[in-house]
């Protein structure tokens, strides 16, 4: 992880993507294992067993892999997004340029505990945060920082 905490800054959570999210991926990999079953009769390596099942778990692996790789920090200061595993992509924004959170969820991700996040700024794009574990969590204790830091002006 590559944040450096500011003077006075401390993490107060740490966000993670819900397991939910590799779902599309699994199914994928499922239906590209689906599609190779019938050549696995007139298979006689080993090898192309083993690629068959790497190929078919791509999908899957590469899903966790970049889920396991992000990192999403708020601090009392800022948002923290880090994400990649070989290129890394870091994106930080101050918590008192907040806007507004929107949050939407279908019926599977209410009953789940997930949703998709979407941060407001004034003069830039909106953030989206897909498939986040606790989303009213994460609202209510970026408002609450918000509230604290226009209190003290």
């Amino acid at each position: 992880m590559l944040l450096n905490l500011k003077n006075e800054e401390k993490i107060l959570f740490k966000f993670s993507i819900h397991w939910f999210d590799m779902i599309p991926n699994v199914l994928l990999g499922f239906i590209l294992f689906l599609m190779f079953l019938p050549s696995f009769s007139g298979i006689k390596s080993s090898y192309a067993y083993l690629f068959i099942i790497i190929f078919c778990s791509a999908p899957m692996l590469s899903k966790f892999i970049s889920n396991l790789n992000k990192k999403i920090l708020l601090t009392n200061q800022r948002l923290y997004i880090e994400s990649g595993c070989l290129i890394k992509n870091i994106q930080e924004y101050p918590i008192q340029e907040i806007k507004n959170i929107d949050i939407t969820q279908n019926l599977l991700q209410k009953f789940l505990g997930v949703a998709d996040v979407k941060i407001l700024f004034p003069n830039a794009q909106p953030l989206m945060i897909q498939k986040i574990i606790y989303p009213a969590n994460f609202k209510e204790e970026i408002f609450k920082l918000l509230k604290i830091q226009l209190n003290k002006v």
